[in-house]
């Protein structure tokens, strides 16, 4: 019976602190939401960041372009793994006038893509016509293996 007063003179104990320790938790909460939390710092540093890192290279093959707005188009390449990209074209982007099917393209944007499929590169900053046709392992392995 001794055992069984402990109990319930622990359990009487601890309810009774309880409020105590919910009144600290809404406390903390409440803190956490008024302050901004090291991470979010952290976020918007590496967003000023990104404005300052050099861009991102990428060759592609030039498949199609659409218009999405009056100054906004959208370019899909393929790459040298045949995987689809798309690159987003603003009245910011340095570009040729017209974009010829098959050839192939370097794509200077910023290290930022989604992660859709295809993928898309929301900032390119210009697209150039490439000295070096890109070859695709897509267009790699269609070829029939030569016969030795």
């Amino acid at each position: 019976m001794t055992a069984m007063a402990a109990m319930a003179a622990f359990l009487a104990v601890g309810c009774a602190k309880a409020p105590q320790a919910e009144s600290t938790t809404a406390e903390t909460t409440t803190e956490a939401v008024t302050e901004p939390s090291s991470e979010s710092m952290a976020a918007s540093d590496d967003t000023q960041a990104d404005e300052t890192q050099e861009p991102v290279v990428t060759p592609g093959i030039f498949k199609s372009e659409e218009t999405i707005a009056e100054n906004e188009r959208q370019a899909t390449f393929v790459d040298e793994h045949g995987n689809d990209f798309i690159a987003n074209i603003s009245e910011m982007t340095e570009v040729p006038e017209e974009l010829k099917e098959g050839e192939t393209y370097l794509i200077s944007h910023s290290d930022m893509m989604t992660m859709s499929l295809p993928g898309i590169y929301p900032q390119v900053y210009s697209i150039e016509l490439s000295d070096t046709p890109l070859e695709t392992q897509a267009a790699e392995s269609s070829q029939p293996a030569a016969n030795p």
